[in-house]
C-alpha cells in the first residue's frame, strides 16, 4: 500500500517537472501558487483537491512579426491587422510570440481576449474584447462559429454604404 504524500515536493506535483532539480527550482523561484495567488513551497502540506499553478520554463522562440496596427478601438473592442504566420493565442512552441501576448504587453491590458479565431498562416483583422466582464454583448454572427462569414466593418468617419 502506498503512503499518501505529506508535502507537495513528495506528491505528483513535486514530480511533475521532468527532473527533481527542475522541481526544486520551480519551488525556489516561488512559481508554484494556488488559485488565489498564495505562494507554495516544497514543504507546503499536500492537500487533495488543491488546485495549483506553475509556469514551465519556456524555450527560446524565434521572433515573429510584431507589426499589429490598430484598425479600431473603443472602450469595449480593439481591432488590429494581424500579419501572416503570427499565432493568435499561446500554444505549442509559441507563448511570447503571439498576437495576444504582444498586444497584452503593448496595450498594458492583461484582460484582452480574442473574439474570434484567425489561423496562424492567415493575415487579417483580429478583434479582441478590452474587458470581457464589462464588454457589451456581441451579435451572434460574430460570436458563433460559422463556415464563412461576411461581416460589415465601418471605420469612424467613413461613409456607410447600404448592404
Amino acid at each position: 500500500m502506498r503512503t499518501p504524500a505529506r508535502y507537495l515536493s513528495t506528491s505528483s506535483v513535486g514530480s511533475h517537472p521532468k527532473t527533481p532539480q527542475q522541481s526544486s527550482t520551480v519551488f525556489a523561484r516561488h512559481e508554484v501558487r494556488t488559485d488565489d495567488g498564495t505562494i507554495l513551497t516544497d514543504q507546503s502540506p499536500y492537500l487533495p483537491g488543491l488546485r495549483i499553478w506553475y509556469y514551465r520554463p519556456l524555450p527560446e522562440e524565434p521572433p515573429l512579426p510584431d507589426d499589429l496596427p490598430v484598425l479600431y478601438e473603443d472602450e469595449h473592442l480593439l481591432a488590429v491587422d494581424k500579419p501572416h504566420y503570427l499565432p493568435v493565442t499561446p500554444r505549442g512552441a509559441y507563448v511570447a510570440q503571439t498576437a495576444l501576448t504582444k498586444l497584452r504587453v503593448r496595450e498594458n491590458n492583461p484582460l484582452l481576449t480574442p473574439v474570434h479565431r484567425l489561423d496562424r498562416p492567415h493575415r487579417g483583422d483580429l478583434t479582441l474584447r478590452q474587458n470581457p466582464r464589462r464588454a457589451r454583448p456581441l451579435p451572434n454572427d460574430v460570436s458563433e462559429p460559422a463556415g464563412h462569414q461576411n461581416l460589415p466593418c465601418y471605420r469612424p468617419g467613413a461613409e456607410r454604404r447600404p448592404a
